[in-house]
């Protein structure tokens, strides 16, 4: 099961400077783990560092962000409401529902 395997682990670590769907972040979003991310153009707009995501683009930096969030109990679940709240933002009822509303405005 997809949601137990994100809820098994601390945080959800992605160092890949390419996303294509970008589902497999917005499933550990939902879980609410703390988002690891590449500092990378496909994130923006969507991610914000320090806000729902954590950001960096090498091994030490990783590290220390992992360090972070091990030691600041606040910025993890800062992150972690963070990741919730994009979860929502692209959840199937709010995406169908702005589909739905374009939709309605072309055909009017």
């Amino acid at each position: 099961d997809v949601a137990e395997a994100y809820s098994a682990g601390d945080v959800f670590f992605f160092p890949s400077s390419v996303e294509n769907e970008g589902i497999a972040i917005l499933e550990a979003a939902a879980s609410g783990k703390p988002l690891l991310l590449r500092d990378a153009e496909c994130f923006e707009g969507r991610f914000t560092h320090g806000v729902n995501c954590l950001k960096g683009n090498t091994s030490e930096e990783f590290a220390g962000l992992i360090r972070q969030l091990a030691t600041n109990e606040s910025l993890y679940e800062r992150l972690s409401a963070g990741a919730l709240e994009v979860a929502r933002a692209h959840s199937l009822e709010t995406v169908g529902s702005r589909l739905r509303e374009i939709y309605t405005e072309l055909v009017n």
